[in-house]
């Protein structure tokens, strides 16, 4: 089977197929590039960041005599980096992601809420108290291809109620809380990893306004999406679970914000501008 086949195979949401035979293609090729690069978008899909890795590392070996490439790999190694961070942190909700000091009376709700889910020492009076602290009444406007939508935001993700999850280069993955968001300008994606890893700038509520925006990649794919739900893993669907014991809603598959009463995909955002920061 071709690199062609294999891709097509991909884009008709046969993601373990063309796994399966891209890793029999890299195995009977191993100096091709393209297939090495396409083995590696199909592990960070199936969210296998330890295996990517490997495949970033013999790339970037290959690509030492060219700066542009190997500098774009090294990126796209400490985005997978920040994916395994988050990885381990909804695993075992350990220390807390790296956050500016002014977010952190804002977010530490959802770091008790998921430390206790994970334990599953979670109930819903407590859940309710914690969401109660976490949401805040935020209005935006939301830019996608259609028209603006303009209302209160919210993360429909009780797990990720009061903030924004993103990588930042170098630093990994982090947490930004909304009540601190001033925009977030998408870029377009161009790219299968981009369907994965969101280029944005943000711009926060007390930065000078000569200030260069935050330089960001949201994962567009809820924490807790399930390994071997293909549409779910490739952003084709979002669907909620909900625990009865916690009290509490998840997200899986593509991630999604609540603007006023519309639900709007995340890969669908061209802008989002708080209404009380303009001007």
């Amino acid at each position: 089977m071709n690199l062609m086949e294999i891709g097509d195979q991909f884009r008709n949401g046969d993601l373990e197929t063309a796994l399966m035979q891209a890793k029999e293609y890299v195995r009977d090729n191993p100096d091709c590039e393209e297939g090495r690069s396409l083995l590696l978008q199909l592990y960070l899909f199936v969210g296998e960041y330890e295996k990517a890795s490997k495949q970033l590392s013999v790339l970037e070996l290959n690509h030492q005599a060219d700066p542009a490439s190997y500098i774009n790999l090294k990126l796209i190694a400490e985005l997978v980096n920040a994916a395994i961070s988050r990885q381990a942190f909804f695993s075992q909700a350990g220390g807390l992601p790296i956050m500016f000091e002014e977010d952190r009376v804002w977010v530490e709700s959802a770091y008790e809420l998921i430390q206790a889910y994970q334990q599953g020492a979670l109930v819903p009076g407590e859940t309710e108290q914690l969401l109660e602290r976490a949401r805040q009444e935020l209005t935006f406007k939301c830019e996608t291809q259609d028209e603006p939508e303009y209302g209160s935001l919210a993360e429909p993700d009780d797990l990720t109620a009061p903030l924004l999850e993103v990588f930042t280069p170098k630093s990994g993955y982090a947490w930004l809380a909304w009540k601190n968001i001033s925009s977030i300008e998408f870029f377009p994606y161009e790219k299968p990893i981009d369907l994965m890893f969101r280029r944005a700038l943000v711009k926060r509520v007390n930065d000078e306004a000569s200030a260069a925006p935050l330089p960001v990649y949201i994962p567009a794919i809820y924490a807790k999406t399930p390994v071997t739900d293909a549409n779910a893993r490739m952003g084709r669907l979002t669907d909620w679970v909900a625990s009865e014991a916690a009290g509490l809603v998840h997200g899986v598959g593509q991630k999604c914000l609540l603007v006023g009463d519309e639900l709007v995909p995340l890969l669908q955002i061209r802008n989002l501008e708080r209404e009380e920061a303009r001007g």
